[in-house]
């Protein structure tokens, strides 16, 4: 299956075996992601403000919301980019400023109220949120250097991070083994590989951080895979499951 959705319209899953349609949303839908199970497809919603809603991915059963619109974090500005947590009890969202500042990274616990919150205040544009396979991990953007560039940090704590790109990144990704890194450069598609995550500590302050990147970055892919990052690539557990946004 994949998952394509028109801009500002609606989502849709694609089964690739049987060639056919599911439509999931009726009152727009954006920035869709399968769930770690693969049961369910979140996305973007609202229609004027915005709302982060799920729905199965069968098409079965209602559209429930997550955070409504009348949430104050999400009035500042869309939800762009999506990434849950391996057990799905937490969801990473990054949003635009719709006033025109810099993208912010939030979190959203599953568990109690489920109000979103800021994952850390920072002067910089961060953005693309990726959780690892584990959960330990994220692999986010940000503007720190003046361009934008992939770093991976510990999940909940701001210290130790490393920078994963060498000459801009955006969108990473993990592959489903946690030791690779894909992510977009311009209409390029990079991989690099990431291992001995292992645990750092600095005097009175122990700090949790990815402890080697082993190689640079090189390109992934030929002519067509450069053609699809024109869209957001999600693989997903099952082999003949993808998610892209593209138009229809």
């Amino acid at each position: 299956m994949s998952i394509v959705v028109e801009p500002a319209a609606d989502v849709w899953v694609l089964d690739v075996t049987r060639d056919t349609l599911t439509r999931l949303t009726f009152n727009g839908g954006w920035t869709p992601i399968w769930t770690p199970d693969d049961r369910r497809v979140t996305y973007a919603s609202g229609t004027g403000r915005f709302a982060i809603s799920w729905s199965l991915a069968d098409g079965t059963g209602p559209e429930e919301l997550l955070v409504a619109e009348d949430e104050p974090l999400l009035a500042m500005g869309p939800v762009n980019s999506f990434s849950w947590s391996p057990d799905t009890r937490t969801l990473v969202f990054s949003q635009y400023r719709a006033n025109g500042a810099e993208d912010d990274i939030g979190v959203l616990s599953m568990e109690g109220d489920r109000r979103p919150e800021l994952l850390s205040e920072s002067d910089f544009a961060e953005g693309h949120p990726s959780l690892s396979p584990i959960g330990r991990w994220l692999a986010y953007t940000s503007d720190e250097s003046g361009r934008r560039e992939v770093y991976v940090r510990a999940f909940l704590e701001p210290e130790g991070r490393r920078q994963i790109s060498t000459e801009g990144g955006t969108e990473p990704i993990w592959n489903p083994d946690g030791n690779e890194l894909f992510y977009r450069r311009g209409e390029e598609m990079w991989a690099v590989a990431v291992t001995a995550m292992s645990m750092a500590s600095k005097p009175g302050s122990p700090t949790t951080h990815p402890a080697s990147v082993p190689s640079r970055p090189k390109r992934w892919g030929g002519t067509a895979t450069t053609r699809m990052c024109r869209w957001r690539f999600r693989p997903s557990s099952i082999s003949h499951r993808s998610i892209a946004t593209t138009s229809m």
